[in-house]
């Protein structure tokens, strides 16, 4: 596996389409984040990194991929007729806080029957709502301020799905039908209700941002919420799952997932035109 530190400085004003390997990603423009994960390569500094490890279904050996192997058709080739999983979404930001899943029954699916998964006619990978999920090599930490911006198709189920949660209820970030939420566990969580402004089953570029105590949310780089959380979140630990329970599992296509234990407000635009003009969503 080749790890390189994501590349900083090109400057914020800076946004090119980066549907070409190797150009400007978010890492780029914005440094510091706590942690970042995609199916492209999110700067420049990781044109030649590791994105995802696969497990093939047919002798479940694992191996290594970049995004420049994923677009190419040697991740497809690998895993054959058959389906491929996430066993590993490495962390670009450079923090190896890679989000891991021993547990073959819980691991997303990003081949399916020898085809890629793609949304929008890009890489994807498919979490089934029903005991897919990942685990954070490091917890997150004393999350104050914070940044989490995701891209992903949420399918609609009966109950609420989780982005990101810890060992227990105390604390997560979720969405559901009309409304999301993040609780630090002190019973000041409930942060207000996005109005969702196309249907379920479509692909959404979500994010939250939260300064002090004012969390707002975005959709497709518009507002979309906010509301307010008065006491610090104390921990992440998995991805699409609100905790050790299987309740609240996130259920869609997912491709990126970016997070900084920081406040974001300044740089949000320029961090969203970048995914965008990537994922081309709205």
């Amino acid at each position: 596996m080749i790890r390189h530190a994501p590349s900083i400085g090109l400057g914020l004003g800076l946004s090119l389409r980066s549907d070409v390997l190797g150009a400007t990603g978010p890492l780029d423009l914005v440094s510091g984040a706590s942690a970042a994960y995609s199916t492209r390569a999110l700067s420049r500094g990781w044109v030649a990194g590791d994105v995802v490890e696969v497990r093939r279904s047919s002798d479940s050996t694992t191996q290594d991929f970049t995004a420049g192997q994923i677009a190419n058709g040697d991740m497809a080739a690998f895993c054959g007729v058959g389906d491929g999983f996430i066993s590993t979404w490495y962390d670009q930001s450079g923090n190896a806080n890679d989000a891991t899943q021993s547990t073959t029954t819980s691991q997303p699916k990003i081949v399916d029957a020898g085809v890629l998964i793609t949304e929008g006619g890009l890489p994807a990978f498919y979490v089934d709502g029903v005991d897919d999920r990942l685990e954070l090599t490091s917890a997150i930490t004393n999350v104050g301020d914070f940044y989490v911006g995701y891209v992903s198709v949420i399918e609609e189920t009966s109950g609420l799905q989780a982005i990101l949660g810890a060992n227990t209820n105390t604390n997560y970030l979720r969405v559901s039908d009309r409304r999301w939420q993040l609780y630090s566990g002190t019973g000041a969580g409930n942060t207000g209700t996005i109005a969702w402004s196309a249907p379920f089953n479509s692909r959404y570029l979500m994010s939250f941002n939260r300064s002090g105590s004012s969390v707002t949310a975005q959709l497709d780089g518009l507002a979309a919420g906010n509301g307010t959380n008065a006491a610090d979140i104390t921990t992440f630990t998995k991805l699409f799952l609100r905790s050790n329970s299987t309740s609240q599992l996130w259920k869609g296509n997912v491709q990126e997932l970016i997070i900084y234990k920081s406040d974001q407000s300044a740089n949000r635009e320029a961090i969203e035109t970048n995914i965008n003009d990537y994922f081309g969503i709205y």
